[in-house]
């Protein structure tokens, strides 16, 4: 039970230690609109895009 409870407690570390990374990475996908535009991804609803300066 106790090996468990490790390799649980790992696991769950693991998955934290990572999710930040895969989150900065979720908010520098383009979403579509093409390499002219630059898009944030809001906390909540829809990306905000806007056309990139030349």
């Amino acid at each position: 039970m106790l090996i468990a409870f490790a390799l649980g407690t790992g696991v769950v570390g693991v998955m934290i230690y990572f999710a930040t990374d895969l989150q900065s990475v979720q908010a520098k996908v383009n979403h579509g609109f093409g390499t002219g535009w630059d898009c944030v991804r809001m906390d909540h609803g829809d990306p905000l895009c806007t056309k990139s300066r030349p």
